[in-house]
Order: structure tokens, then sequence, then C-alpha cells
């Protein structure tokens, strides 16, 4: 119910938005692996920074396709380079708090080549490492050339939108698989 309040243009509507996303995604970090971790509230609190962070570039992509498909580039573009300020933090969030909590879960970095977590966790890492290339892409090379009147560089930039938003449907499959798989057993930490 308080992410419907996101459709409301105030700034009331976008902070109970804001509350209602954070209770989601303490809500996920509550259940599977992290609340069963030894370092529970650590590994929940990333978990929970971690789908917060996901969230916001995940459910950024459609709108960001929509503001490409701007008749004039150089205003989409405008547009696009103005919201990648924050987008590129919360990747950073997302990818920092990934990290720290599969090491968390899994301990050392030795363990995350043993069958079963480590290798669901690579498996999602590839994943979001092809996401994270287009994204730069779009950003550095498609929405600069937008800038300068492009118009062949705005349908590449939303074929590269596309692109991530097949890849971020491949990353929820790898989470949902990943929270499925044992994690590592301390004998091999």
């Amino acid at each position: 119910m308080l992410a419907l309040f996101a459709r409301i243009r105030t700034t009331w509507g976008a902070g109970l938005a804001s509350i209602g996303a954070a209770a989601i995604a303490a809500g996920f970090a509550m259940h599977g692996h992290a609340a069963a971790a030894p370092a529970r509230l650590e590994a929940m609190a990333l978990a929970a920074l971690h789908v917060f962070a996901v969230a916001f570039w995940f459910g950024s992509l459609l709108p960001l396709r929509a503001v490409a498909l701007r008749r004039d580039p150089r205003s989409a573009a405008a547009s696009i380079l103005v919201w990648s300020r924050p987008a590129l933090v919360f990747a950073a969030l997302a990818l920092g708090s990934g990290v720290a909590l599969a090491l968390v879960l899994a301990g050392p970095p030795r363990a995350l080549l043993a069958p079963g977590y480590g290798w669901a966790v690579i498996a999602k890492t590839a994943l979001v490492a092809a996401m994270l290339l287009g994204a730069l892409a779009a950003r550095f090379r498609h929405a600069k050339l937008m800038a300068r009147g492009d118009v062949l560089a705005a349908e590449s930039f939303r074929r590269s939108v596309l692109r991530q938003a097949l890849f971020a449907v491949l990353v929820i499959y790898a989470s949902a698989e990943l929270a499925s798989v044992d994690l590592p057993s301390p004998a091999t930490r």
C-alpha cells in the first residue's frame, strides 16, 4: 500500500513511497540465508540495503526506456544524464552490498569456489557484470551521443535498456536459485 504513494506527486507521497520500499526490502531481508546467518544482524542489514539498491536499479529501467522514446534526443539525454548520477550510487551500493553479503554468508572468498552456493553466486555475478556493462555503455556512450542530437543513439539506448531488463529477469531468477542452495558448510570456510 505504501508503494502506491509513489503515484502521488508530492513530497509526503514520495516519503511514504520510500518507507514502503524500505519495508519491502526489510521484508525480503528477514527471510532466506540472511536470517539464518551466524552474523544475522549484519547479513540482514546488508540484504535490506542490497534489495533496496537493486529495486532502484531494476525499477528504473522501464522509465528510462520511456524517456529515450522522446522525439528530441537532446532533451532525453539531459534527463538521462541527470538521473544517472544517483543511479551510479545505487548501482555501487547494489554491487558492494551484494559482494559483502556473499562474503558474510559464505565466509572467505575461497568458499565461493565450492559447488552449490559459490557457483550460484558466480553465475549471478556474471549476469550482473553483463548488465553493468550495458548500463555503462548506455550512460557513457549512447546518452552522450544523444546529447549531441544523434537520433540513432536513442534507438541504441532503448535496445541497451531492453537488454538490461532481460538480464535483470535472469538476475532475479539466479537470486531465487541462490536462495534455495545451501550455504557452504563451516568446514569449507
